[in-house]
């Protein structure tokens, strides 16, 4: 099964909830209490360092049973430059690992900066 692929775009700086489900091949829930859940954000596939992660474990993201949630506030995204990221959500368990969906992040402009509010 691959991935989905989920774009967004939305003004750099703006509140942006997210949340998706997460089962098997066949449709079933799967055990998420002791699996860690990775939102990473990058300026490109090919790249090492990330610009943004969430985790579950750091409370970056929520679950309840097999749907998970974060949310991508104004800070999370203010200091980015305008443009296309790249990120993927994965999960492991173990040796288990999955990549959930990916897709772009495109922050377009505003003219509200965090540094006038």
């Amino acid at each position: 099964m691959e991935p989905k692929e989920f774009d967004f775009e939305f003004p750099r700086g703006d509140t942006c909830p997210v949340s998706f489900g997460i089962t098997d091949s066949a449709g079933d829930e799967l055990d998420l209490s002791t699996a860690e859940i990775y939102f990473t954000v990058k300026k490109g596939y090919g790249l090492q360092d990330y610009v943004l992660q969430k985790k579950k474990s750091t409370g970056g993201i929520s679950v309840s049973g097999n749907s998970c949630a974060l949310v991508l506030s104004h800070n999370d995204t203010a200091q980015l430059s305008y443009g296309n990221y790249v990120y993927d959500i994965q999960l492991k368990s173990g040796d288990y690992v999955k990549t959930i969906c990916m897709g772009t992040i495109t922050l377009t402009n505003e003219s509200t900066w965090k540094a006038n509010e």
